[in-house]
């Protein structure tokens, strides 16, 4: 991933929560996560990609997201790589997890 913040935070609210990036496909422009401990997939745009300076994302890849209601539910609105969190600004203590350990994609 690229950088470590988003630049637009307008609609970023609430703590990071750890992910996994479930699929993306840059092609079509958007794909999911899934949130530690959260069985709905969560939509991720191209867009929030944009706004957070990042250019593709990995199937697997562990983040830190914020999410927010979108036009047809639950979405991301900020993204960032998870080690950038960890560092920044943690996640609350109920996600208190080593992410690599956790088994979050089926």
């Amino acid at each position: 991933m690229g950088a470590t913040h988003c630049v637009n935070l307008s609609a970023a609210t609430g703590p990071f929560l750890p992910a996994r990036i479930k699929w993306f496909d840059k092609t079509r422009g958007f794909g999911f996560v899934t949130i530690f401990g959260n069985p709905m997939d969560v939509f991720v745009h191209m867009e929030t990609l944009r706004q957070c300076l990042i250019s593709d994302l990995q199937a697997g890849e562990a983040v830190a997201v914020r999410t927010g209601e979108g036009p047809r539910g639950k979405m991301v609105t900020e993204i960032r790589p998870w080690e950038s969190v960890m560092m920044d600004d943690p996640p609350p203590p109920e996600y208190d997890v080593e992410l690599e350990d956790t088994d979050i994609l089926e």
